[in-house]
């Protein structure tokens, strides 16, 4: 029996681990969230990614764009928006941590097989790492993409600090359309949502694997 043979279902969920870990990258570097305005003749777009905020404002032909940290977005917005900015740390945090369980899993995997020499103890120890942090992956993206629904509260209890309240429905609802004002989660949350249901397969994989081979 081939060694691709005898490791085919660890190939596979390894192979799957790389398109987790490539979601969850992926979820880290683009926008979470996107608003877009319209007030008499401007129209307003904000993008939300965790690292930066993106604002383009549109007056007839002229667009004028604009992009910083979120330091530099609450400095120029009224009111500064905390409580939106704690929501996307907290939710940086899971997704960090997701990602990393996926590589944690790539990583001991490989181990395994390169110091397959090793006495079975060690091997066991890292089965167990793969197999914790393969129940961690999925529970920190699911966890990210939950938490993230908060969006609307946070971004009103931002606004309830201002004297004038321009949120509207944003304040109420995740996802929305009000004539020509929209709404709602961008392709960071999407993806990451993706990566959910995919690393709930490693994680089956790992524990049938385990099992197989008498890692209990």
């Amino acid at each position: 029996m081939g060694w691709g043979h005898k490791h085919s279902a660890e190939i596979i969920y390894v192979l799957i681990s790389f398109i987790v870990a490539g979601l969850l990258m992926v979820s880290l570097n683009v926008p979470w969230y996107h608003s877009h305005y319209v007030l008499l003749t401007t129209a307003f777009d904000v993008w939300y990614s965790f690292s930066k905020v993106k604002t383009s404002t549109t007056i007839g032909s002229t667009i004028i764009t604009q992009e910083g940290t979120w330091e530099w977005y609450n400095n120029n917005s009224a009111p500064p928006k905390n409580h939106l900015t704690s929501l996307y740390q907290l939710c940086l945090g899971l997704t960090a941590l997701a990602f990393i369980a996926a590589c944690v899993i790539i990583i001991g995997t490989a181990m395994r097989w390169v110091l397959s020499f090793l006495p079975k103890f060690f091997r066991k120890i890292l089965w167990w790492l793969t197999f914790i942090c393969s129940l961690l992956c999925p529970v920190f993206g699911l966890l990210a993409a939950l938490v993230f629904l908060r969006h609307p509260s946070a971004l009103s209890s931002d606004w309830s600090a201002s004297p004038i309240n321009l949120c509207g429905n944003s304040c109420s609802g995740f996802k929305g359309q009000e004539n020509s004002n929209t709404w709602g989660p961008s392709a960071g949350w999407v993806v990451c949502l993706v990566a959910v249901p995919l690393s709930i397969v490693v994680a089956v994989m790992i524990e049938r694997t385990r099992r197989k081979h008498g890692y209990t």
